[in-house]
């Protein structure tokens, strides 16, 4: 996950609140909820109930439906330009709508796009026009694999958290295992079944199960999902470029090693050695220092993406990058680089 500014934890949760979108309601996940811990031929036959499992996949946007999933293949390196560019028409075109029906700009409906990348089979970008429509569909599951401010990862929480809605102003990308997705997706549909509909899915994470969950399980046994925004803080290359270097850590096994032994090369003897700095650092932003695999993989993320001077970790860029890199190669693999 790749997180822009730092909110204080201490920041009162109504003020956190005011003004900020967040999406509710669980529509559309009843036909389905209870099926998650059946297994893969459970996903599709909740697809199946839902209509959307024999649907052409690149065939335009159903109504109702914002999330799709498209047939080709899109390179990470090379092209991302395009996809914005053609994705940034249909954003507009929706704003346009909005204002025009409403007077006012509203969300753009999750609009979003995923499609596998060129480089790595089992790895998938979605792209969203806004951030907020980018969090709408990824916060939660975000919050469940890696935690927050507080609280420890494997917590599933409400659309209405602070600690979520204090991290979906600052998020600007996520990366998400298979393993993590069924798990969350297992929570909420046992939370929502036992009546507690603060937890059920929302609309977006309900359609992002059903088109792009359940396609991608039946396709690989071992999978990553990465997203991005059209609008956010930070560059595209910069935000894709972060999210590829977490899935090359999660898929690429000498990928890891190499990030893994470079880690440990890092003293931490003393409370003011590079790796508590860098630890230190991490948890501002929300990471849990505790959990090693997050520090090394977000700690290898930001040192090595485009831009990573001005970001998180810039100030040991200098120190880290190029020796990292050595090993990196010393291992056989590189850092993908997004043009």
């Amino acid at each position: 996950m790749k997180r822009r500014r730092h909110i204080l934890a201490a920041a009162a949760p109504a003020a956190i609140l005011s003004g900020c979108f967040v999406a509710a309601g669980a529509a559309g996940f009843n036909d389905f909820a209870g099926v998650v811990n059946e297994g893969i031929d459970g996903f599709y036959q909740a697809a199946l109930v839902s209509g959307l499992a024999g649907q052409p996949r690149d065939q335009g946007r159903p109504a109702g439906e914002s999330i799709l999933l498209l047939t080709d293949k899109i390179s990470a390196g090379s092209g991302i330009g395009a996809w914005r560019k053609r994705l940034d028409k249909e954003g507009r075109d929706r704003v346009k709508e909005t204002i025009k029906r409403d007077g006012a700009l509203g969300p753009t409906g999750a609009l979003t796009e995923c499609a596998e990348t060129a480089e790595i089979p089992g790895v998938f970008l979605c792209q969203s026009f806004f951030q907020n429509d980018l969090n709408g569909i990824f916060g939660r599951l975000s919050f469940y694999a890696e935690g927050g401010y507080e609280l420890g990862r494997g917590t599933l929480v409400d659309t209405k958290n602070w600690e979520l809605v204090a991290l979906n102003l600052t998020t600007q990308g996520h990366d998400l295992k298979r393993g993590d997705l069924l798990e969350a997706f297992g929570k909420m549909s046992d939370a929502c079944s036992k009546g507690k509909k603060d937890l059920c899915p929302t609309p977006y994470e309900a359609e992002f199960y059903r088109k792009i969950l359940v396609p991608i399980s039946r396709q690989y046994k071992s999978f990553v999902v990465l997203g991005f925004s059209y609008q956010a803080f930070d560059t595209y290359q910069s935000n894709v470029g972060h999210e590829m270097m977490h899935a090359q850590y999660f898929m690429i096994k000498n990928y890891q090693d190499a990030v893994h032994e470079y880690w440990l090369s890092i003293p931490d003897d003393k409370p003011d050695s590079d790796r508590e700095k860098i630890k230190k650092a991490l948890a501002e932003e929300g990471y849990d220092p505790k959990d090693d695999a997050l520090m090394e993989n977000e700690f290898q993320a930001y040192v090595l993406e485009p831009g990573a001077e001005d970001d998180r970790l810039g100030q040991f860029v200098p120190a880290h990058r190029a020796p990292l890199t050595q090993v990196l190669r010393k291992h056989g693999v590189a850092p993908i680089q997004v043009l």
